[in-house]
């Protein structure tokens, strides 16, 4: 299981569509927004593969101005 929290950017105006299309997405939750277009968004993925792709996605999406990671947690098997 790998979990990242985002600061998604987008325009002001563009907050109410940007969290529609996030909330479409399997494993994104959205948890605050404010007036200024910042979006908190926490990904939840099996797998390091599923996670990138899923971040690739909400990068491409329509009105993303910018992302940035500002959580990340990783559960794996441990390497020996």
């Amino acid at each position: 299981m790998t979990i990242v929290g985002l600061l998604v950017h987008t325009k002001p105006k563009n907050i109410h569509h940007l969290k529609t299309q996030l909330l479409k997405l399997s494993g994104v939750e959205v948890y605050a927004t404010n007036p200024q277009g910042k979006i908190v968004v926490v990904v939840e993925q099996q797998n390091e593969q599923d996670l990138n792709q899923r971040l690739f996605q909400i990068q491409d999406l329509d009105g993303v101005l910018n992302t940035a990671m500002v959580y990340h947690y990783s559960l794996g098997e441990a390497s020996v």
